[in-house]
């Protein structure tokens, strides 16, 4: 159980980096900024995504495959805003939603597990999923037609999903000590 958890938490570590630098981006640029900004973030996502592939197919414990995919879809974004950072801008929120929805389904997966090697922060885990894949469609339909206010909700949901996953990862580090 520890190997799984040594695992999840270099996977939390590494996605929590990335929705806060992300985040931050989101909330201290307007969105002209954000076009340059965009190129570097490509970088950074294909980076991320080869990371999560790479620790699927190392394969020293049990981890499942939406490590793999979600390393596909990063590796994919990211090569789309490296390569067209003058549209990213505008599909922005909806390639966030779809990132957040899938990494709230991992870490319902993940709940579940939990669950059954009887830990007992999994529900906490699985309401914040829920609300995120909620908030996560908000985001995808958008609900808020001003590209600014857009990409500061955006940012704001990304940074809180970074605080949850490293506050839920220090309570489960520390279960099991």
């Amino acid at each position: 159980m520890r190997k799984l958890l040594r695992i999840r938490s270099k996977h939390v570590y590494l996605i929590s980096t990335f929705y806060t630098v992300l985040g931050i981006f989101l909330l201290l640029f307007n969105q002209d900024k954000l076009l340059s900004i965009s190129f570097y973030a490509g970088i950074v996502m294909m980076l991320a995504g080869i990371g999560l592939i790479v620790t699927y197919f190392q394969k020293k414990t049990n981890v499942n495959i939406f490590v793999f995919g979600g390393g596909i879809v990063l590796l994919v974004i990211g090569f789309v805003f490296f390569a067209l950072s003058d549209l990213i801008l505008k599909y922005l929120p909806y390639f966030v939603a779809v990132i957040l929805i899938l990494h709230s389904v991992d870490e319902i997966y993940e709940a579940i597990n939990l669950r059954r090697y009887k830990y007992k922060h999994w529900i906490p885990i699985t309401v914040w999923a829920c609300l995120v894949i909620f908030f996560s469609i908000i985001i995808f339909f958008q609900f808020f037609k001003d590209l600014n206010i857009l990409l500061v909700i955006v940012g704001i949901a990304l940074i809180l999903q970074s605080l949850f996953n490293l506050i839920m990862e220090s309570i489960l580090v520390n279960q099991t000590h």
